[in-house]
């Protein structure tokens, strides 16, 4: 789902999932390169058919005003971090 630009894509399938020792050439495949993570899981989803949803019935959630609005101490705070850290 992208509210801002009111467009969806359905997806319709069948999933498995199964441990890792199941699939272990999939579990490769899932992490991006250099992510330190242990594979638990894998989900293997058949894709059977996709759709673009029609805007229409897409309303945005919030304008690009009022995120500006509300990520603006977050933005500063940020800021601040990172003068900090290459202060650090």
């Amino acid at each position: 789902m992208d509210c801002p630009s009111r467009s969806r894509l359905k997806i319709l399938g069948r999933a498995r999932t199964a441990g890792v020792d199941r699939w272990p050439e999939a579990a490769g495949d899932v992490l991006p390169g250099g992510y330190r993570a242990n594979v638990e899981r894998i989900v293997l989803v058949q894709v059977e058919a996709y759709d673009w949803d029609c805007a229409q019935h897409i309303e945005p959630r919030y304008t690009a005003a009022e995120l500006d609005d509300a990520l603006k101490p977050v933005r500063q705070r940020i800021a601040h971090l990172e003068q900090e850290n290459a202060r650090l």
